[in-house]
Protein backbone atom coordinates (compact mmCIF):
# COMPACT_ATOMS: atom_id res chain seq x y z
CA UNK A 1 0.00 0.00 0.00
CA UNK A 2 1.44 3.48 -1.06
CA UNK A 3 1.38 6.85 0.72
CA UNK A 4 -1.81 7.61 -1.32
CA UNK A 5 -3.57 4.73 -0.64
CA UNK A 6 -2.71 5.12 3.20
CA UNK A 7 -4.06 8.79 3.21
CA UNK A 8 -7.45 7.54 1.29
CA UNK A 9 -7.66 4.89 3.85
CA UNK A 10 -7.33 7.08 6.77
CA UNK A 11 -9.65 9.81 5.53
CA UNK A 12 -12.11 7.00 4.83
CA UNK A 13 -12.07 5.85 8.24
CA UNK A 14 -12.12 9.21 9.60
CA UNK A 15 -15.45 9.94 7.28
CA UNK A 16 -16.91 6.59 8.27
CA UNK A 17 -15.94 7.64 12.40
CA UNK A 18 -17.64 11.13 11.63
CA UNK A 19 -20.66 9.27 9.96
CA UNK A 20 -20.99 7.13 12.83
CA UNK A 21 -21.19 9.74 15.63
CA UNK A 22 -23.46 11.71 13.87
CA UNK A 23 -25.57 8.76 13.19
CA UNK A 24 -25.86 8.24 16.65
CA UNK A 25 -26.37 12.18 18.00
CA UNK A 26 -29.67 11.59 15.43
CA UNK A 27 -30.71 8.18 16.65
CA UNK A 28 -30.50 9.80 20.36
CA UNK A 29 -32.56 13.00 19.47
CA UNK A 30 -34.74 10.86 17.68
CA UNK A 31 -35.51 8.51 20.63
CA UNK A 32 -35.70 12.22 22.70
CA UNK A 33 -37.90 13.20 20.69
CA UNK A 34 -40.57 10.14 20.61
CA UNK A 35 -40.12 10.03 24.09
CA UNK A 36 -41.30 13.61 24.74
CA UNK A 37 -44.12 13.22 22.17
CA UNK A 38 -45.27 10.07 24.46
CA UNK A 39 -45.18 12.03 27.52
CA UNK A 40 -47.39 14.97 25.93
CA UNK A 41 -50.03 11.91 24.63
CA UNK A 42 -49.63 10.33 28.08
CA UNK A 43 -50.82 14.08 29.55
CA UNK A 44 -53.61 14.53 27.29
CA UNK A 45 -54.90 11.34 27.40
CA UNK A 46 -55.06 11.60 31.41
CA UNK A 47 -56.44 15.01 31.48
CA UNK A 48 -59.34 13.62 29.03
CA UNK A 49 -60.12 10.75 31.47
CA UNK A 50 -60.01 13.47 33.98
CA UNK A 51 -62.31 15.67 32.41
CA UNK A 52 -64.66 12.82 31.64
CA UNK A 53 -64.90 11.43 35.03
CA UNK A 54 -65.18 14.83 36.94
CA UNK A 55 -68.46 15.63 33.88
CA UNK A 56 -70.02 12.31 35.26
CA UNK A 57 -69.34 13.13 38.48
CA UNK A 58 -70.80 16.39 38.31
CA UNK A 59 -73.57 14.85 36.28
CA UNK A 60 -75.01 12.46 39.02
CA UNK A 61 -74.55 14.72 41.33
CA UNK A 62 -76.67 17.18 39.34
CA UNK A 63 -74.78 20.05 38.75
CA UNK A 64 -75.17 19.88 35.11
Amino acid sequence: MDDDEKWLQAALEKEREATRLLLEERDRNTQRLLEEERARNNAHAKAMHDFVAVSQLCEKQGYV
